[in-house]
């Protein structure tokens, strides 16, 4: 199966996903939240699934999760995760303060497969917005596999569908 193939997969499928990794790789995701943000959740807590794209862990109501698979140059995937307060999970929450708009896009980590070349422990997000580009620096959290055995598993997932 072509990466393209797997990575259209993905996105229409977002929520099976989300949940099978919930089951499957329940520890990984929350030992990856507790690097990337700081938490200290237990290893065996509960994920809830909230949308296609968003969840949070049992045992802490005040955050919720929002995870988007984002390309890679030259090749590969990573994962775009970012952290909210609860309320907005799909859309950054925005509030009009007297005549400023003030919106919240949480805090935001990218976590990448072991491969590729070296990275370091933060990665620099970009925001471009009409005023001009935001930059500043996001953790950058490394899992322990492979790009090719996250397609190898994502393509066994297309193959079932």
């Amino acid at each position: 199966m072509e990466e393209a193939d797997i990575k259209r997969f993905v996105r229409e499928s977002a929520a099976d996903i989300l949940y099978r990794i919930s089951q499957d790789y329940g520890e990984l995701v929350i030992n990856t939240l507790n690097k990337a943000f700081d938490r200290n959740y237990s290893p065996d807590g509960e994920l809830i699934i909230l949308s296609g794209h968003s969840f949070s862990v049992e045992a802490d109501e005040k955050r919720v999760y929002e995870c988007r698979l984002t390309d890679t140059v030259p090749s590969g995937i990573a994962l775009c995760l970012v952290e909210r307060e609860s309320g907005g999970t799909d859309e950054a929450r925005a509030r009009l303060i007297f005549d400023e708009l003030v919106i919240d896009m949480g805090r935001v980590a990218l976590i990448r497969p072991r491969d590729g070349r070296p990275v370091s422990e933060k990665a620099r997000c970009i925001i471009d917005t009409p005023g001009g580009s935001v930059k500043f620096a996001i953790p950058h959290v490394r899992i322990a596999y492979k790009n090719r055995e996250i397609m190898e598993k994502l393509s066994s997932w297309v193959s079932s569908e």
